[in-house]
């Protein structure tokens, strides 16, 4: 078991508006340790039993952390996209950043995610508002499976049809219309926008020859997509 450091590292900038703070800079870590103990909250490192309402982590190797699961936490350390092996990534209950702002560009996900292009797989975001995603998504080359709901989420990013997904899940949020990027996503099998009240239309589907399942529950889609040969 690892216990994080109670203050934040002289390194750590999550707090720092995303206009005005510094370039992430991994190097400052030897290792995924390292990165943790930069955190400014406990990580239980190979928990044992049931996992409910904490933060914690799991191990392949030694020093090596490929699942991290953020949960009941205030804020999202930038340090974590220094965890270069970490394949799964969920964020549960939680914030991006301590912020009393209105304005729902204060809450995209940050772009440094971009440092995980190589690992990450799987990304899980329950209950934790993040209204926009940055254009640096659709460099996660390897994410297979991505789920958002119930965060605010508003728009997603052309550049979407770039990822590899196999399952996308964005239920309960705000979204009035999909990119028409999505038909790009060939390797897309399973899509659930349920309680998605603005959403309209599913037209920027059409076209795409591997996709099975699609959830509306609770949406305004008038009609579906035409061309959609395995639904």
């Amino acid at each position: 078991m690892i216990v994080t450091h109670s203050y934040k590292d002289v390194h750590s900038n999550e707090e720092i508006p995303c206009e005005t703070r510094a370039p992430l800079d991994c190097s400052l870590y030897d290792d995924d340790y390292d990165v943790l103990a930069s955190f400014p909250f406990y990580v239980n490192i190979q928990p044992d039993g049931v996992h409910s309402s904490t933060t914690y982590a799991f191990q392949e190797t030694e020093n090596q952390i490929y699942m991290l699961v953020i949960e009941n936490e205030n804020v999202l350390p930038l340090t974590l996209f220094c965890l270069k092996h970490l394949k799964y990534f969920n964020m549960i209950n939680s914030s991006i950043f301590p912020s009393f702002s209105d304005n729902d560009a204060d809450f995209q996900f940050p772009p440094e995610i971009e440092h995980l292009s190589s690992s990450l797989t799987t990304i899980y975001i329950e209950n934790t508002k993040v209204t926009q995603l940055p254009e640096e998504f659709s460099k996660l080359k390897n994410l297979s499976s991505f789920e958002m709901r119930n965060t605010g989420l508003n728009n997603l990013p052309d550049t979407i049809g770039n990822l590899p997904l196999n399952f996308l899940r964005l239920d309960k949020n705000n979204l009035v219309s999909l990119p028409k990027t999505m038909s790009n996503i060939e390797s897309l099998n399973m899509l659930i926008l349920d309680d998605n009240p603005r959403l309209h239309s599913l037209q920027s589907l059409n076209g795409n020859r591997n996709l099975r399942h699609i959830m509306t529950r609770n949406c305004s889609i008038d009609r579906l997509p035409y061309n959609l040969p395995n639904l």
